[in-house]
């Protein structure tokens, strides 16, 4: 049974807070993509073992882990996935900087609205190799 199609279009929201993933898992998804929300750290670690998705937006600051430091795990399970950071810090240039050495591909602050993040992971995902 090939179920490829609705892999391709599956993102993971990784976020603590529910309330958000589960908006924007409701505007993903009434915008043609699947998604899933996962609201931990151990969440996601115990998802890695799951078929891959077709991008990951993650949160830096989990509640019981720092997304930045998960992204090398992420990467080596799911090598061509394109993640995109998420947080409600405003656009730390460090941060940024170093979200892209473990593997980011983008960066997009919680208080855009749902579709600006869309439109981040459509972009990561036409372009995977640049990083904005």
């Amino acid at each position: 049974m090939d179920n490829s199609d609705t892999v391709k279009s599956k993102i993971l929201v990784v976020d603590d807070n529910r309330s958000l993933t589960d908006a924007l898992e409701k505007y993903f998804n009434h915008s043609g993509y699947e998604s899933e929300g996962i609201n931990s750290a151990h969440q996601l670690t115990q998802r890695l073992s799951g078929q891959a998705p077709i991008s990951i937006i993650l949160d830096i600051n989990l509640g019981d882990g720092d997304g930045i430091k998960l992204l090398p795990e992420l990467k080596a399970v799911w090598p061509g996935v394109p993640v995109v950071m998420l947080t409600a810090m405003g656009y730390d240039d460090k941060l940024m900087e170093e979200a892209r050495r473990h593997g980011a591909q983008g960066f997009v602050s919680k208080s855009v609205p749902p579709q600006e993040m869309l439109a981040k992971v459509q972009g990561v995902l036409e372009h995977p190799e640049h990083h904005s």
